[in-house]
């Protein structure tokens, strides 16, 4: 199993269509956890998935699933529902604080001084 989908974009998902000037869009996601459930008789009843292991890899601002595809296509959903409370008051923190450090929301500060996005 290939934990860590990637793809191009080239219609909408669901209700949501590609921004008016883009024709197509790529999505790197980072590697996602994925586990499976088995009955006693060995079958396969749920896989489940979409837990983001790293947020420093791939374009989805560190998220998995159809939700880090609509991010890193350009058509991210409202943030209060696509990320935990806690995850969303940090961001909101990062994103104000990030013009003092130099650090965008998707980046990261490591201790060599060096800036690393995880959205290029």
């Amino acid at each position: 199993v290939d934990t860590r989908p990637r793809g191009l974009r080239i219609s909408e998902i669901g209700d949501f269509k590609l921004p008016k000037d883009v024709s197509s869009s790529m999505y790197r996601a980072p590697p996602e956890a994925m586990s499976f459930t088995f009955d006693d008789d060995g079958f396969c009843t749920r896989i489940t998935g979409g837990a983001a292991l790293d947020p420093l890899l791939g374009n989805t601002g560190g998220l998995a699933g159809v939700y880090g595809a609509l991010y890193a296509t350009g058509t991210p959903l409202n943030p209060l529902k696509s990320r935990t409370s806690n995850v969303f008051w940090n961001r909101v923190q990062k994103s104000i604080l990030g013009n003092i450090g130099g650090v965008g929301v998707d980046g990261y500060k490591l201790s060599d001084g060096r800036v690393v996005n995880a959205v290029p």
